[in-house]
């Protein structure tokens, strides 16, 4: 049976075996679609997949720190956006 490498709400990586919904990129902190297109051509142009990860769905993303892509999830990525503006400005 084949192990898919996920990343836990709290961060930590564990095996499962079941492939995640969405991918993320470490260093920039951001998830997505797995076919989102900025994604995909940063993949293709090399340096992208060394800092993949993969999340079962958006909550456990969210909960890891990571915020939704503004080009594959508009919307989330725009209440995030609202969000941390409301956070920042009380």
């Amino acid at each position: 049976m084949e192990r898919y490498k996920m990343i836990a709400a709290d961060g930590t990586p564990y095996d499962s075996d079941t492939p995640g919904t969405l991918g993320g990129h470490r260093s920039s902190r951001i998830y997505g679609r797995l076919n989102c297109p900025s994604a995909l051509r940063a993949i293709v142009a090399g340096g992208y997949v060394k800092h993949r990860v993969f999340f079962a769905d958006e909550a456990t993303a969210a909960a890891a720190g990571y915020r939704p892509c503004a080009r594959c999830l508009p919307e989330p990525a725009r209440r995030n956006t609202i969000t941390l503006s409301v956070t920042v400005a009380t």
